[in-house]
């Protein structure tokens, strides 16, 4: 863990918001929130909940064509047919 120059505490004392901090060696901006905002954002971007049906069929269909099986007519009618 990494911890805060006075500056910074300065900084995150004084704002509401989060902070955007810069590394002056390569310009990339970051944004410094605080642990409990960030666990809850991350709960709201992460769904680890089951896929459904829906989710599988579209990934099966996106790896099919990833293969190149744009023809799928047969396959995709397949309970129909068996019987």
């Amino acid at each position: 863990m990494i911890e805060l120059s006075e500056p910074l505490q300065s900084a995150v004392e004084q704002q509401s918001e989060p902070v955007e901090v810069i590394d002056p060696r390569t310009q990339v901006h970051y944004m410094l929130v605080r642990a409990e905002l960030f666990h809850h954002l991350e709960k709201l971007a992460y769904d680890d909940s089951p896929w459904t049906q829906t989710e599988t069929g579209l990934l099966a269909s996106e790896a099919g064509q990833s293969l190149g099986w744009d023809e799928m007519g047969e396959y995709d009618r397949y309970d129909e047919v068996k019987r």
